[in-house]
Order: C-alpha cells, then sequence, then structure tokens
C-alpha cells in the first residue's frame, strides 16, 4: 500500500516511476472490508479531485493527489474522477475527466452520431466470486436486430426444476459490466429466479438506444420461452437496469411492454437524451410494473431528473437510497424492490 509520509519526501519523478511500475491503485482485502487507495500526478491543472460528492483527493505535495477510504468487500469495484466538477451535465463531462495513464483501462462513450465524446479511464480490479455456489451456463444468441452475436450468463435456483418453468429476471449494466452474478444468489433467498445477465458488447453504442432494448425484449425472452427456461407470460418477466441501462429500461416500458411486465429503473443516465423521456412521460403512465430508484450521493443532474420522472409517472414504488452512481448501491436497493414486488405480487392474489 502507498505510505503518505514516505510519498511527501519523494520527487516526482520517482513517485512517476513507482506509478509506473506498480499502477496508481491499490486495492487489499481485509475480512469483509476493502482498503482502497488511488495515487494521481496530475499536469498542474488540478485544482482539486473528487470521484463522488464524499470522495476527495488530498494533495499531499504539488501535483500530487492522494485518495483512502474503505467500502464493504464485493467482488470487484468500478470509479472513475472528476476535476473541480459539481453538476456535471451530460455530453459537458468530457472537460471534467480526469485523464489517467496509469488506470487499467479505457472506456469510450459514443454520442447517436456514434462519435466520441469523451474517454473515461477506469480502475476495474477484478477479485475472485466468494463462495458462488448457484449452477450458471453461458449461451449465444444471434440477435438478427443488432446483426451480431451476444452471450448471456444464466444462472439457475438452488432448486431449479426443468419441468417447472421459472420466473426470470434480466439484468444488464452496473450488474452486468462489474460481473456482480453473485448478486443471483441474493436474489434467490428472496424468490425464485432465473437470473439472466446481458454482456454488452459496447455498452455506449447499445444501451442509450431503442434497438437493444427491442433485442432483450423481443430475441432474449423469445430465447429462453423456446428454450423452456421461462414462462411464456410477461409477467413472469423481470427487466433491472442501471445506469445506460436504466434507458433501456424505459424503452422496454414505453415500446416493448407486451414481453416484459415488470420494471426496475435504476439511476437511469436521464441527461443522454436530453429530456426524450421526460417529455414522454409527462403525458403517458407506464405500461409495466414500475420501480424507480436513484441514490442521495448520485449525480446531480440524475438525481434532478429521475425526480422529475417520478413525480410524472408515479411508480409502484420510488426510493432514495443511501448511495451513488455504483452497482453496490443498486445492489442492496435492488433486493428491497424485489421484495415489494414479491408482496405487491401476494396482495393482488388476495384482492382477486
Amino acid at each position: 500500500m502507498f505510505n503518505i509520509d514516505e510519498l511527501k519526501l519523494k520527487s516526482i519523478s520517482e513517485i512517476l516511476e513507482i506509478l509506473k511500475q506498480s499502477g496508481s491503485v491499490y486495492v487489499e482485502k481485509n475480512g469483509d472490508e476493502l482498503k482502497i487507495q488511488h495515487l494521481f500526478v496530475s499536469n498542474g491543472d488540478v485544482h482539486s479531485l473528487e470521484i463522488s460528492n464524499r470522495l476527495k483527493f488530498k494533495q499531499i505535495k504539488k501535483d500530487v493527489w492522494f485518495l483512502e477510504y474503505k467500502r464493504d468487500y464485493v467482488n470487484n469495484l468500478c470509479y472513475y474522477f472528476f476535476k473541480d466538477c459539481e453538476d456535471l451535465k451530460g455530453e459537458a463531462r468530457d472537460s471534467h475527466i480526469i485523464d489517467d495513464i496509469y488506470a487499467k483501462n479505457k472506456l469510450n462513450f459514443y454520442d447517436e452520431n456514434g462519435e466520441i465524446y469523451f474517454s473515461q479511464n477506469y480502475i476495474l480490479p477484478v477479485l475472485s466470486i466468494p463462495n458462488f455456489s448457484l449452477k450458471t451456463e453461458t449461451h449465444k444468441i444471434y440477435s438478427q436486430i443488432l446483426k451480431k452475436e451476444y452471450e448471456i450468463i444464466i444462472a439457475f435456483p438452488k432448486n431449479y426444476d426443468k419441468k417447472k418453468q421459472q420466473k426470470c429476471l434480466i439484468v444488464t449494466d452496473g450488474g452486468v459490466w462489474h460481473y456482480s452474478i453473485h448478486l443471483a444468489e441474493q436474489i434467490n433467498e428472496i424468490d425464485n429466479f432465473i437470473v439472466c445477465f446481458v454482456l454488452q458488447q459496447d455498452r455506449s453504442k447499445e444501451l442509450p438506444f431503442k434497438d437493444f432494448a427491442e433485442f432483450v425484449s423481443r430475441e432474449i425472452t423469445s430465447y429462453l420461452i423456446n428454450n423452456k427456461l421461462a414462462k411464456p407470460d410477461k409477467q413472469n418477466f423481470y427487466f433491472w437496469g442501471q445506469s445506460f441501462g436504466g434507458l433501456t429500461a424505459l424503452y422496454i416500458d414505453e415500446y416493448f411492454s407486451d414481453f416484459i411486465g415488470n420494471i426496475v429503473c435504476s439511476s437511469p443516465s436521464l441527461w443522454f437524451k436530453n429530456n426524450k423521456f421526460l417529455d414522454y412521460y409527462e403525458k403517458n403512465a407506464p405500461k409495466t410494473n414500475f420501480c424507480l430508484s436513484y441514490g442521495n450521493a448520485d449525480f446531480k443532474p440524475i438525481q434532478n431528473k429521475t425526480k422529475i420522472l417520478a413525480e410524472y409517472i408515479k411508480p409502484l414504488n420510488t426510493t432514495i437510497y443511501k448511495g451513488g452512481h455504483d452497482y453496490v448501491s443498486w445492489n442492496i436497493d435492488f433486493l428491497n424492490t424485489i421484495r415489494t414486488l414479491k408482496m405487491e405480487k401476494k396482495n393482488e392474489k388476495r384482492k382477486n
């Protein structure tokens, strides 16, 4: 791990050499807790750094910034960081992205014309999934809509019976991007689901657009039904989308509710489409059993627009959870949402 006192005594060139050899991020697991450190050397034009409105870098010497924090253990983590920013709005983010040449990966974001409007470095130390006990299968589906082949990971409940078709939850973006399939175990402690994770190939060209939502709604559900993995009933299908996947969730509700009857939309990136969805839902009610959520530490544009969306559509359930724009917060919130939906189903049966 990095030692601040030692770093203060080193020159910039010595610190850069450390980064070249070791990378800019250290992650150490202590029991059920992760200790995370990030060391960043700026080019002189950075006055402050943050990765959320709660976590800020400390300046330990000229152009050298240090962050240390702890969080609950998960199988991986992801964050990106900004300079001197408060309320980020859509395409304006590109002027705030920190370019860390020692980050492990690079992610490009594209606009509707296929042009990159900003590139984001992100850190993704992938640790092994702890004690995963559910059976999983990887299936390949060729999409006639998108003209390419996709992989989906299917996790089966412990009491899975081939003769008894299960309810099916389809997940994309936050929970899949980080491969947090251990979530399936937690879901199945509440109710029996086949959990289907859709692996995107280029999320910024797929998730914010209608065609990907149609692929999920028409082709994936058809595949699961034809292979006798799910019941041919839209109320048997659930879709959970986070961030850009939240836009997929909104497309499904607006255009493809004949295929999927239950939607959980977490922290939708409403800034991407300007006010396209707000304009629609100002005049239209949701067509599915719709649940909506966002974090109290989420990006301000997402908080503000999701709050407006909630006022328009009056969903079955709206939660403001404790957390930011990250999949750990989404996972916790989602499990509570599944409990709510299950209770609603029971109440409906009692009324009937």
